[in-house]
């Protein structure tokens, strides 16, 4: 993530003020944050996760409350790892943050057809649930189908049918923009599906990367 976001931000004209990792699980986040207090940056990109994450956002919000320039929506925070079953634990402080992501409650289900099946807690369980459907429907009609390999089990055509990618083994999913307000997700735009990635092979619309050394 932390590369496509280079690579966009660096081809727009933008520039990357700084750009740090925790060890999993570290809740050591103050120096990060005073360095963003530092830097002022446009907005920030936060790709923490779990106990991590939940320190940083409270940091944050700590930060927006002390000087205006941090207050939403003058400098964003942007995350693609946040889910609905998080916001609990975060409370208040999740407040105004910007979330990416296949799938936020309220929209329709992942895979075509289910529609009817919208409760999930997160798009890992919408996903899972997806998963389960699809998996059902390769195998269905189709005798013997339980005793092949996984790569034979998509090769199939009705993979094909069900997006399945036969370059990748990835399915088509959405991008969907949402912001936190209420403790909830407000859906703000949701994006045609395109093929996953997974590899950073297809080329779609990227420009050649922007390396740069840092020691």
């Amino acid at each position: 993530m932390n590369r496509l976001a280079r690579q966009v931000t660096v081809t727009a004209g933008g520039e990357i003020l700084g750009e740090r990792y925790l060890p999993l699980g570290s809740t050591d986040v103050s120096r990060i944050v005073e360095e963003i207090a530092v830097l002022r940056p446009d907005f920030v990109l936060n790709q923490l996760i779990g106990p991590s994450q939940y320190e940083f956002i409270a940091a944050m919000a700590d930060l927006r409350r002390s000087d205006p320039y941090f207050a939403s929506p003058r400098c964003p925070v942007l995350s693609c790892n946040l889910t609905e079953c998080e916001l609990p634990v975060m409370g208040t402080s999740a407040d105004g943050i910007v979330a990416a992501g296949p799938w936020f409650q309220g929209m329709p289900a992942l895979l075509a057809g289910q529609e009817q099946k919208q409760d999930f807690s997160s798009s890992f369980e919408a996903a899972a649930f997806a998963s389960v459907i699809m998996l059902a429907e390769l195998l269905n009609r189709r005798p013997g189908a339980e005793d092949l390999a996984l790569s034979q089990l998509l090769a199939l055509p009705n993979a094909r049918q069900l997006g399945i990618s036969a370059r990748t083994h990835h399915t088509r999913l959405p991008i969907a923009i949402a912001r936190v307000e209420n403790g909830g997700f407000n859906v703000l735009d949701v994006l045609e599906p395109i093929e996953g990635d997974p590899y950073l092979t297809a080329g779609r619309d990227l420009p050649r990367p922007v390396l740069r050394v840092v020691t």
